[in-house]
């Protein structure tokens, strides 16, 4: 079955575990966002991405907001320095902080059935892909053709989905996102329309035959600012990864009520890829690290010999 027919299924059938507990919010949910994502335009300048306005239902983004000054359910640092200081670029990680959806929805002092019901929605990789069927027709299947219908590939892939704020010094360099990144989905939890400016600048490089497959990112002083994807109540951003899908984020977008609240989610394939390259080219590795572990570079090599599991 392709993922337009699964999307379907999907959207009015009653989910899995979490979803059983709320079986009605996460319908309406997906619903909601699949029509949303259907009437929004994609855009192909400077990369292929979409501005989806209202992207959650009302009385949803209502409770979302509810907990929007609570900087303690999203108290974890993301820039931990045991991993941090390992890369081949400067990062300002430490300044940004996040928890995943299916740990709010375990927190008794949090919305534990909208954090449940979100996480059953936005960590659902055939929902996923669905939605991205309809954003950009044909990009999957240019990406990974037949393959893709093949029995458990999406269970391949892997998900980040979580809830954001930022404090000063937070920062991102222009970047096209790892290799392995499929699409990310970038939500705005903005409280009012004052700082649409804080939101994800997308670039386009001075030199225009520069891309970039990922792993570094790079000083802005080669980049012009092609458009900034506001930072607006109840909006998100789509965009497809490619070597060209350049953005960043100012060094005071962090000026946004509640550190620029948000929500983000990466949907990306295993290390080394979900295709098996018989060419060996190695272009979707992680190579952001200065030198890979012993452990990482003995795995490389058994992949290479036996394949992957």
């Amino acid at each position: 079955m392709n993922t337009q027919a699964n999307l379907r299924l999907a959207t009015t059938e009653n989910a899995e575990s979490p979803a059983d507990a709320m079986p009605s919010l996460v319908q309406e949910i997906r619903a909601h966002f699949v029509e949303r994502v259907r009437v929004t335009p994609i855009e192909h300048s400077p990369f292929p991405h979409m501005v989806i306005e209202s992207a959650l239902p009302d009385h949803v983004y209502r409770r979302i907001l509810e907990n929007a000054e609570k900087s303690e359910m999203m108290a974890e640092s993301f820039g931990d320095p045991t991993w941090t200081e390992k890369l081949r670029f400067k990062t300002y990680f430490q300044s940004r902080f996040q928890t995943h959806l299916a740990k709010r929805a375990e927190n008794p002092e949090d919305d534990q059935t909208l954090w449940a019901a979100m996480d059953a929605v936005f960590s659902d990789a055939t929902f996923f892909a669905g939605i991205l069927d309809i954003a950009l027709p044909n990009y999957l299947s240019i990406r990974f053709g037949d393959a893709r219908f093949s029995e458990g590939f999406w269970e391949r892939f892997k998900f980040e989905a979580f809830t954001q704020r930022h404090e000063p010094g937070y920062r991102l360099e222009a970047h096209t996102d790892i290799p392995t990144r499929v699409a990310t989905m970038i939500f705005s939890f903005a409280q009012n329309a004052d700082f649409e400016h804080a939101g994800t600048a997308l670039l386009r490089p001075k030199d225009p035959l520069q891309v970039c497959s990922g792993n570094l990112h790079h000083p802005m002083d080669g980049f012009t600012t092609v458009k900034i994807a506001p930072y607006r109540p109840n909006t998100a951003l789509l965009f497809f990864k490619t070597r060209h899908s350049w953005h960043s984020v100012s060094p005071d977008a962090h000026l946004a009520p509640n550190g620029r609240y948000g929500m983000q989610v990466q949907f990306y394939e295993p290390d080394g890829g979900v295709l098996q390259d018989l060419s060996e080219p190695d272009l979707l590795r992680n190579k952001q690290f200065k030198s890979p572990s012993i452990t990482t570079r003995i795995r490389w090599k058994l992949e290479k010999l036996f394949g992957r599991g």
